[in-house]
């Protein structure tokens, strides 16, 4: 099974795997993940595996709120916000206390819905052009160690 970490969001140079286990912790690519150290407070998506002790999974109370939460998460101010209140001798580090003072005002439940499926065909077409520019990628790749 694949072993998320923050770095993995950047690249893939350094994939990892571990075997399977009731122990692990799992998210899937539309998950809400955040960094709880080093870049505290960045959002994350788009892979799926066990994640590990850096990561910290956001799950809303209902499945309509997940996109909201995750782009009012993303805003420059909050990331701000997490990382100040992040605390830790050596690097910053989130942890349950440090969201307990930010209050998301959430739309009525009918804007929610409305919200998820605008934001989730976003989402998905975004996942599908990552997937499209890895292929090509490869393709490039193969063309020239072939050609050159």
């Amino acid at each position: 099974m694949r072993f998320v970490q923050n770095r993995d969001y950047d690249s893939d140079s350094y994939l990892t795997y571990i075997p399977i286990s009731k122990k692990n912790h799992l998210c899937n690519e539309f998950d809400i993940m955040m960094d709880k150290y080093g870049d505290a407070g960045a959002v994350r998506h788009g892979i799926a595996g066990a994640f590990n002790v850096a990561l910290l999974k956001i799950v809303p109370v209902s499945p309509e709120e997940k996109e909201y939460i995750r782009d009012f998460l993303s805003q420059n101010e909050i990331k701000n916000i997490l990382f100040a209140s992040s605390q830790a001798s050596t690097r910053p580090s989130l942890n349950e206390t440090t969201f307990k003072g930010i209050n998301i005002q959430l739309p009525n439940k009918a804007m929610l819905e409305q919200y998820q499926e605008k934001a989730f065909v976003l989402l998905n077409l975004e996942f599908n052009i990552k997937s499209k520019v890895t292929k090509l990628r490869e393709i490039k790749q193969k063309l020239l160690t072939k050609y050159f």
